[in-house]
């Protein structure tokens, strides 16, 4: 099967239809988003790799180029937190797992090039400089005080 990205670089039309085909419920108790699923880092490199090689394929390419980036990087955090998050992995390979991501020259270009986003500079920093303790810590950090909120909003009912 060929990755939708690739098809975009065969396809000599592409149209765009506003209708609604597919509804996305995001619950907190382990979705596809939320839950630690295996090689999905690797399979969102893949898609960045191929959006990129897309977007070469014209001259005015910037924005579309940010846009990519944007998204890999907010899909590579979203994976952070999944393996920080995760209970049946041990601390040596959470570490192991972001600090691949962190090197990863990929997520490097795309930290350059993604649209500014205050609310995510603090983890592009630590990524940056291969904070990757730092970023385990933060995101059970978050976890835990979501969790929090939502038992004392749901004692409150």
């Amino acid at each position: 099967a060929l990755p939708i990205s690739k098809m975009f670089q065969r396809a000599e039309k592409i149209v765009i239809n506003n209708r609604k085909y597919y509804t996305y419920f995001l619950w907190s108790s382990g979705s596809a988003i939320t839950r630690y699923a295996d090689n999905y880092f690797s399979s969102i490199t893949a898609f960045y790799r191929n959006a990129m090689d897309y977007c070469n394929m014209f001259e005015d390419n910037i924005a579309q180029k940010r846009k990519f980036s944007s998204l890999y990087l907010k899909l590579a955090m979203t994976n952070m937190k999944q393996i920080s998050c995760y209970r049946d992995m041990s601390v040596i390979r959470k570490h192991e797992l972001i600090r691949h991501i962190c090197e990863n020259k990929d997520i490097q270009m795309a930290i350059r090039m993604a649209d500014h986003n205050p609310r995510k500079e603090l983890v592009k920093r630590m990524i940056r400089k291969r904070k990757y303790r730092e970023i385990c810590t933060f995101y059970q950090l978050i976890s835990f005080v979501q969790k929090t909120i939502r038992s004392v909003e749901n004692a409150c009912l």
